[in-house]
């Protein structure tokens, strides 16, 4: 019984560090950031509104290298009890429950900065923004039937 509860504590902490890499990805920029950032540029922004923009954006930097670090330790954590002989299962919940705290706290910091610039916008950047999101979305959504048909 030992023997099955490690293999699935294991299987289970294996999915919660895919999840978690996944997260860490789509938050901490990849490919999504350098997105957003081409179409700020395409918007042809003012240089007050791409210096209101760029505060904003600085001004997060140092509460999301700080999240980025105590998203590793808690990776960490996880990945030392997936590896440990004396496996202790209240650890893990404890640390599952940071990593959600964490994410909540950092996907509210990145939805606060998004409005911020968001309110940097003129009505016509708005509507031009609105509409190279919703085609950048079809081209993902897209990309995904394409892969599921080719999975299948």
């Amino acid at each position: 019984m030992k023997k099955t509860t490690k293999i699935i504590a294991i299987l289970f902490a294996g999915s919660l560090f895919a999840v978690g890499g996944l997260q860490a990805a789509d938050h901490h920029g990849g490919k999504q950031c350098g997105e957003k950032m081409h179409m700020f540029k395409k918007l042809g922004l003012s240089e007050t509104q791409h210096d209101a923009i760029k505060i904003i954006k600085e001004s997060q930097h140092a509460s999301k290298m700080a999240q980025k670090k105590q998203m590793k330790s808690i990776r960490e954590g996880m990945k030392n009890q997936v590896m440990s002989d004396n496996f202790d299962i209240s650890e893990v919940r404890k640390l599952a429950q940071q990593k959600a705290q964490l994410v909540e706290a950092m996907t509210m910091s990145s939805a606060q900065s998004m409005h911020q610039i968001y309110q940097q916008l003129t009505p016509d950047q708005r509507t031009k923004f609105s509409e190279m999101k919703d085609k950048m979305h079809q081209k993902k959504m897209q990309k995904h039937d394409k892969k599921e048909r080719h999975s299948h």
